[in-house]
């Protein structure tokens, strides 16, 4: 017997569980950094069923979180854009813990590391954005404290 294939398989999905209505002023927040060098365009819609929209545009695509009452969920698409879109969820999550992304293994995205995958097949852009995002230390501070950076990780 053999197993069924899934008609679809995303490249990460988050969960969004009782996050208020502040939760899209926290995710703008998070992302700012990128808005700020102009390497993400950030707008929000309030539909009439009463969910709010969070639209991310990046120059090769767009990303659409949607949530109702403070709860959402939605697929990352493996797609050229699928790297800021993780990376900009990691730093959301910061903010907002009750924001869940897992991959398709359901396991949490590690860290910012050349051994992962997603992040090593466009490591410059990884690191540019993370670095931007927070989410790994710049050049700057390696070059100030990198002997303890080493040490550490």
């Amino acid at each position: 017997m053999t197993t069924p294939q899934r008609k679809f398989a995303g490249l990460a999905y988050w969960t969004l569980a009782q996050a208020g209505e502040q939760w899209v002023d926290l995710a703008i927040q998070a992302v700012q950094p990128l808005c700020d060098q102009g390497k993400l365009v950030v707008e929000t819609n309030s539909p009439l069923d009463g969910s709010k929209e969070l639209m991310l545009s990046f120059p090769n695509g767009t990303f659409i979180m949607r949530a109702k009452n403070g709860e959402g969920r939605g697929v990352v698409r493996d797609a050229p854009m699928a790297l800021a879109v993780v990376l900009c969820l990691m730093a959301m999550q910061r903010k907002m813990p009750m924001l869940s992304l897992v991959d398709d293994a359901q396991l949490e995205f590690p860290r910012i590391s050349q051994k992962f995958g997603l992040y090593a097949e466009q490591w410059d852009v990884t690191l540019e954005l993370a670095e931007l995002l927070g989410l790994a230390p710049g050049k700057q501070f390696l070059e100030q404290e990198g002997a303890i950076t080493h040490l550490m990780f």
